[in-house]
């Protein structure tokens, strides 16, 4: 993924958090029934204000002019009896915004993408793409970086079939042709996703250090420091108190750490 950022970049403590509506779609596939024409390949969305027939782009080399990650959610998530996947919404610690998730895999993956991004806006489930041979694919999430957008979906490769790859080269084929990224995101386990869960959990302002504990904290860990430690440096009798701190930067990538091993006292933190 391009735009790998290790700034401290904060969101303003005084920004209200963006209450988006709930996911309005009707339909899992709302577009089943539209077909291209001449060939052409396109990109169905709607924004909030849209009309009721929503935006449209033919993929025919003119450019794209539209903001896709401001679009509402194109589609609704499959409903079914004893469904095991849960969608509910997460906070982008960047932005503020609050974002649809159909799984905890994919609310996995928004921390993902946070973590190693510098989002400044994220739709989910943004649009529809119909491709050639009457195919439609929704991406998971179109995210807005400094480097320009990044088209993303996110799949466990162990259960993903041909149709679904030739799926995803597609929409990478169509989404270079706009300009824009793309990539997959497969999921976490073990000890990273454990890590990156904790993490996560303290990536929003109230958490961030500010500059001159920052300043100190970096300083310390110019070298491999214990967690534990290095807290204690902070202050011997109360180091306990700046974890928050430090949890945030190394959310933010400001330090890093070995995610593959448990996180604890004794993890080594270093700048990253």
């Amino acid at each position: 993924m391009d735009d790998i950022s290790g700034e401290n970049t904060t969101t303003d403590p005084t920004q209200e958090f963006q209450y988006l509506r709930r996911n309005r779609a009707k339909s899992s596939h709302p577009y089943r029934n539209i077909s291209i024409k001449d060939g052409f390949e396109e990109v169905r969305w709607r924004y909030p204000e849209s009309a009721a027939l929503g935006e449209m782009h033919v993929v025919d080399g003119t450019p794209f002019t539209g903001d896709i990650t401001r679009a509402i959610p194109s589609r609704a998530g499959y409903k079914y009896p004893q469904r095991i996947n849960h969608d509910g919404y997460y906070v982008v610690g960047q932005t503020c915004e609050q974002v649809w998730y159909e799984s905890m895999t994919e609310y996995v993956a928004l921390m993902q993408i946070e973590h190693s991004m510098s989002v400044a806006s994220i739709a989910s489930q943004p649009c529809c793409c119909l491709l050639r041979g009457e195919m439609a694919h929704y991406p998971d999430y179109a995210v807005r970086t400094a480097g320009g957008i990044i088209v993303i979906d996110v799949r466990d490769m162990h259960f993903t079939t041909l149709r679904d790859i030739a799926k995803f080269n597609r929409t990478g084929n169509l989404c270079k042709q706009l300009g824009w990224g793309y990539a997959v995101i497969e999921p976490l386990f073990g000890y990273e996703r454990h890590n990156l869960v904790w993490l996560a959990g303290y990536r929003h302002w109230y958490a961030a250090p500010d500059a001159d504990l920052a300043g100190r904290i970096i300083k310390l860990a110019a070298d491999p420091t214990a967690l534990m430690d290095l807290a204690r440096e902070l202050d011997a009798n109360l180091g306990w108190r700046h974890l928050p701190a430090i949890f945030h930067l190394m959310f933010k990538r400001v330090l890093s750490y070995d995610g593959s091993r448990p996180l604890d006292d004794d993890t080594l933190i270093w700048k990253a």
